[in-house]
């Protein structure tokens, strides 16, 4: 958590929220950093994702309160739709 809490703060991640994520909002979002790519540096899902599979292997982004082990049913639900 240490490194992406700093690349975040890094990044401007931190301020971004707290300036531009507030109710009401103040306009449309502006893109972070100005940049539509990103920056190279400062893509932290595949880590987070990366950490959240380690410390639950069924993690699913849709479900995230889904544990080990997955249940599974005659029509294949849930782990069928990944």
């Amino acid at each position: 958590m240490a490194h992406i809490e700093s690349i975040a703060d890094s990044c401007g991640y931190t301020d971004y929220s707290k300036n531009f994520v507030t109710y009401p909002p103040k306009g449309p979002l502006p893109v972070p950093g100005n940049n539509t790519e990103g920056v190279a540096g400062c893509k932290v899902w595949n880590q987070i994702f990366g950490a959240a599979v380690l410390t639950n292997p069924a993690f699913n982004v849709y479900r995230i309160f889904d544990t080990w082990p997955v249940l599974w049913d005659v029509h294949g639900f849930p782990g069928s739709f990944f």
